[in-house]
């Protein structure tokens, strides 16, 4: 078996791009490439955790295709809430290619698209602007409770 003790050790930092966290060991998809041998390893050696997946927008999903069973959770970076490349993602993720693990939107994103997140698939939205969810009315949220909303 393959000496993992460091990736028991690892710790949030800005510059991290594998990020042990309480439950999951959180990935990059670069690293995910370059290690990925050595990150199912991990894995199966720790049931009771599991492997989440930071992509960028800009993530082919045909590529990514081939390993969505191997994460229980997949973020996606949103550089503009002007992109709508997300929606389609999350509802390819979604109907496609049968992703059934948690589904994050993370970034800039506008609280009137909460109800379009929702529906394309996405379980949360992490948010990067100021943005009080109790406080909103029920035509933004359109379902997502406030712990499903978390600002980043």
């Amino acid at each position: 078996m393959a000496n993992l003790a460091h990736l028991e050790k690892l710790s949030l930092t800005n510059h991290a791009t594998v990020v042990r966290l309480r439950d999951r060991l959180s990935v990059g998809w670069q690293d995910w490439q370059d290690r990925r041998k050595e990150l199912l390893v991990w894995r199966d050696a720790h049931p009771r955790r599991s492997l989440q997946l930071r992509a960028p927008i800009d993530i082919s999903l045909r590529t990514l295709s081939t390993d969505v069973e191997n994460f229980s959770t997949i973020s996606i970076q949103v550089v503009s809430f002007t992109d709508g490349l997300i929606f389609s993602m999350g509802h390819s993720l979604r109907r496609r290619y049968r992703y059934d693990g948690v589904l994050i939107a993370v970034g800039d994103i506008l609280p009137q698209q909460l109800s379009l997140f929702q529906r394309c698939g996405f379980d949360r939205v992490e948010l990067d602007l100021e943005f009080d969810p109790t406080a909103a009315p029920y035509a933004v949220l359109q379902g997502f409770q406030p712990d499903h909303v978390i600002q980043a």
